[in-house]
């Protein structure tokens, strides 16, 4: 269920506790984060906690063929199974009539992209640890056999 005003729109998540007990989780949909080939990401926040994360939010109606279901369910069983401190962090995930929704680590401070436009170059030691950092997740992939087929700078996020 969806409630919308001119600037609030509350998301309802409905889901069980290891109980089997019903629950419902309401977000807040905040601004746009980024937008992708077939998803948008919004900053959504917990309105019970106030804490904040990335959603990654795909309309159903964009996904009419088979093999894009296929590759976002992909998506979300690889992603919800990587631990490493150089891929976002996946937290869950959970539709609606009309969306998929999945709640990720929210980077808040860009890509690396951004920052190569806004600053044009980077220090030395900056891009060492970018590739150090990159390197270490691209073993770690590996190691799990997964290869990323969508390496970009817009796509290497900066936390905190």
């Amino acid at each position: 269920m969806t409630t919308t005003t001119e600037e609030l729109e509350i998301i309802e998540e409905k889901y069980k506790n290891a109980a089997g007990d019903d629950f419902v989780r309401k977000w807040q949909k905040g601004r746009v984060l980024g937008k992708g080939g077939f998803a948008t990401c919004y900053e959504f926040k917990n309105m019970d906690n106030g804490v904040k994360w990335a959603c990654k939010l795909v309309e159903k109606k964009s996904l009419t063929q088979n093999k894009a279901k296929a590759k976002l369910m992909s998506e979300i069983k690889i992603h919800r199974c990587l631990k490493h401190k150089n891929i976002v962090q996946f937290h869950n995930f959970f539709d609606d009539e009309n969306r998929i929704y999945i709640m990720l680590e929210i980077c808040e401070n860009d890509s690396l992209h951004e920052m190569l436009t806004k600053r044009k170059t980077l220090e030395e030691l900056e891009v060492q640890y970018f590739a150090r950092a990159l390197v270490t997740m691209l073993v770690f992939l590996r190691s799990k056999r997964i290869i990323h087929r969508d390496l970009k700078l817009g796509n290497i996020l900066l936390s905190n």
